[in-house]
């Protein structure tokens, strides 16, 4: 099961900003603010985003131990902050941080813009489809349907869409395989090549195999 984080905060101490991201009803809301981190009114800049922008952080996250990390603000240093299960987790570890801090940047500079990969099928044996990411870290994908006529549930074989959305991590490269099963379709196998670049624009390419 995922972990799911409350908030997550990057503080970079050369300049004394803070960035913040948490989440506000049935939308994820970042603060940006400069100054002294005891005043709340230094905030500077305020955005909303879609959940997904906070829950791909469960992604980036999961795999770490916040157990290993320390439970006490770091002082005279760039760090993250996680919260977890109402407990605060802080590090400093210098990759973690710049990932952390285009993030958040993305988030400030028009948003983190998922790639979008749409699959046909149709009710009644239409393609199932499987996605595997095969190297994780790099971006997160989230699924849903959608019908292409309103009266679908009175059709017999409704078409309609499988939508991926793709959002991005963190930079880099990384591959997903994608399958179809159908009991009278035949079975396809593609290659999904995705690329994150250093503002956190994605871009994809399927091949099939």
């Amino acid at each position: 099961m995922l972990k799911e984080i409350d908030c997550c905060e990057l503080y970079v101490h050369s300049d004394n900003t803070e960035y913040r991201i948490y989440q506000n009803g049935s939308e994820a809301e970042a603060v940006k603010r400069s100054g002294d981190k005891s005043l709340f009114s230094d905030i500077e800049l305020k955005t909303s985003a879609e959940i997904e922008v906070l829950r791909s952080l469960d992604i980036f996250f999961d795999s770490l131990e916040f157990e290993t990390w320390e439970t006490d603000e770091i002082l005279g240093a760039d760090y993250v902050r996680v919260d977890y299960k109402g407990c605060a987790y802080y590090t400093n570890d210098s990759e973690m941080t710049a990932d952390i801090k285009r993030y958040f940047e993305a988030v400030f500079n028009g948003g983190i813009k998922p790639a979008v990969l749409m699959l046909d099928s149709f009710d009644g044996g239409g393609p199932e489809y499987t996605f595997k990411t095969e190297v994780k870290g790099v971006f997160t994908w989230y699924c849903s349907r959608r019908y292409s006529k309103p009266d679908h549930e009175e059709l017999c074989g409704a078409g309609y869409e499988i939508i991926y959305e793709l959002y991005p991590l963190r930079k880099g490269s990384a591959t997903a395989k994608i399958t179809s099963v159908s009991p009278i379709c035949p079975e396809e196998n593609f290659r999904l090549y995705v690329d994150v670049d250093e503002n956190l624009k994605i871009k994809y390419e399927l091949k099939e195999k």
